[in-house]
């Protein structure tokens, strides 16, 4: 190009006009209609072979009244005060742990239920659709699963001192049988506390009767040991005779305050192993939901419909843009271009393969 000829003028940019958009999507209403159509009827479809799922939901918290030996603790004196056998915890995670631990969900596997649906009482793990080549791999892709839809979580509260709500979730394929089985886990969970309360109970009880009779035992040999003594040296005239006494006389002391708590410790253990209280209390047990958590049937086919739509509106305005193109445009006609380019490659190859084919001769007779 020679320097003294003037540069062409940049071709500017066509600006972009709403009313010619509405125009080409009105003029390609009838593939947009259809697409849209046919994307959200082909996920009506596909969402109505999902089979339904229900989730109930139950909330309970720690117990945080004390019982009646803790009460009896109190009022005999700070001597005779127990600790509770079983110290709470109520970290939600701990309830976490516990309740989606293998022995919980085995129980709850080996459970029976009356499930409306298949008009029988059958264990829960017959309710999962569960294939496995053995029982035991079987078990353990119940127990997996079971994981995933037992949910524990706890409902903020301002208070410090207040307990945490606890809600526990299970969803299954029938609302009756999640709202029995979230009950099912929750009355576990409080037969496990009582049973380890008690076991707790019954073992503290019984390290108080030891440690009664060792000190009843070294009671009884301080008080013969000063009787003796006294019977010996029955006029005590010496300090030396006086300073033995006094120490034996405390030695005894001692060991009737030994004797005393612990008297007192054993009967509040026996009361708390006998006393029956629950550490979990149920607020609000699960109720069979009227509607279904999943699958969200007219909420999925409104999302893929709209997908469809705007999906279906840039197709219209692509097919536009590529049939009007011309030379001002050199991206539609570039890509014209390698478009021809693609096809005729592929046509002169496979007319080429076939020329390249051998021709087998007639024998000659």
């Amino acid at each position: 190009m020679n320097a003294s000829e003037p540069e062409a003028p940049l071709e500017a940019e066509e600006p972009i006009r709403p009313l010619r958009i509405v125009n080409v999507l009105i003029r390609g209403r009838w593939l947009i209609a259809g697409l849209t159509l046919a994307v959200a009827g082909a996920t009506a479809g596909y969402v109505m072979t999902i089979p339904p799922e229900f989730t109930a939901t139950a909330k309970f918290m720690p117990s945080q009244g004390k019982g009646a030996a803790s009460r009896m603790g109190v009022i005999a004196g700070s001597s005779a005060q127990v600790a509770d056998v079983v110290v709470e915890n109520t970290a939600p995670e701990y309830y976490t742990e516990l309740l989606t631990s293998r022995a919980f969900l085995q129980a709850l596997l080996k459970t029976q239920f009356d499930v409306p649906t298949l008009g029988t009482k059958v264990a829960f793990i017959d309710t999962m659709e569960i294939e496995a080549d053995s029982e035991s791999e079987r078990q353990e892709r119940a127990i997996e699963a079971l994981r995933k839809i037992a949910k524990v979580n706890s409902v903020k509260i301002k208070s410090l001192t207040a307990p945490p709500i606890l809600t526990l979730t299970m969803t299954a394929g029938d609302a009756t049988l999640a709202a029995d089985s979230a009950n099912a886990l929750v009355n576990e969970l409080i037969r496990f506390t009582k049973d380890t309360r008690s076991s707790k109970a019954a073992e503290n009880r019984a390290f108080i009767e030891r440690q009664l009779a060792d000190a009843k035992l070294m009671l009884e040999r301080a008080e013969k040991t000063l009787a003796d003594f006294n019977r010996v040296n029955r006029k005590i005239a010496t300090p030396d005779l006086r300073a033995e006494q006094e120490r034996l006389a405390r030695a005894v002391n001692v060991q009737a305050e030994v004797f005393i708590t612990l008297t007192k410790q054993l009967e509040i253990a026996r009361i708390q192993e006998q006393e029956d209280q629950v550490s979990i209390e149920v607020i609000e047990p699960a109720v069979a939901p009227l509607q279904r958590s999943a699958p969200r049937r007219t909420q999925t086919v409104l999302i893929a419909a709209f997908v469809a739509l705007m999906g279906s509106c840039g197709l219209v305005l692509l097919i536009h843009r590529f049939r009007s193109g011309n030379q001002m445009d050199p991206d539609v006609e570039d890509l014209k271009s390698n478009l021809r380019s693609v096809l005729r490659e592929l046509t002169f190859g496979l007319l080429g393969r076939e020329a390249k084919q051998p021709v087998h001769e007639q024998p000659t007779r």
